[in-house]
């Protein structure tokens, strides 16, 4: 199936997960503690989510990456962003894997397990090989779209980036090439009437 792309509806989910947060300060009692589930029929009303995939646990780009996105997630949920980390490996993998890497002991968000892969096929990001293409999308509070990339198996993605994206979305108005919050928006208006000036 083609990957999902900008106003596409986005499909449900229901995924067993690692639960967020400092490992060893979660409050676990017995094995369940660990886990938790992750359903698109719990998502809050004006909620957008970034959907993050990635290719296999206990690989060398895929901790940075979600490290990276542990690093901006107070500024997600800022904006009401939620995320949901997902790829074909098990919440088992997950758990012994974020117990082992330094870098995700403290990955705040779940990290979760499509078995099934029925959802990374929706998508569109599951690839020949099985797995989940490095990929990153931004879905707002209507369940379209509205941001979508993939990136090559070699090549990290930019957690600052995504939230630029979010808050260019956000912002209500057009934005040019870099724009960052507190800049100006386009004015449309003002554009189009020194065109039409520079035409006569």
């Amino acid at each position: 199936m083609a990957i999902l792309t900008i106003g596409d509806e986005f499909p449900e989910y229901d995924f067993q997960a690692v639960v967020g947060g400092v490992l060893s300060e979660l409050p676990v009692n017995k094995e369940e503690d660990y886990f938790t589930r992750v359903r698109s029929a719990d998502v809050p009303e004006g909620q957008w989510r970034l959907f993050i995939m990635w290719p296999k646990d206990f690989t060398f780009v895929c901790p940075t990456e979600l490290a990276g996105i542990a690093g901006v997630y107070e500024d997600l949920q800022e904006r009401h962003c939620d995320v949901v980390a997902v790829n074909t490996d098990s919440e088992y993998v997950h758990l012994a894997w974020r117990s082992r890497d330094e870098l995700l002991k403290n990955v705040p968000f779940p990290l979760a397990s499509d078995l099934t892969h029925d959802f990374l096929k929706a998508v569109g990001v599951l690839n020949r090989d099985g797995v989940c293409d490095r990929a990153s999308f931004l879905v707002d509070p209507d369940n379209r779209v509205r941001f979508v990339s993939v990136d090559d198996g070699s090549v990290g993605r930019n957690a600052e980036e995504l939230v630029r994206q979010l808050n260019a979305l956000q912002s209500g108005g057009l934005t040019s090439c870099g724009w960052h919050p507190g800049e100006p928006t386009l004015d449309v208006f003002k554009a189009a009437t020194n065109m039409v000036s520079l035409s006569i």
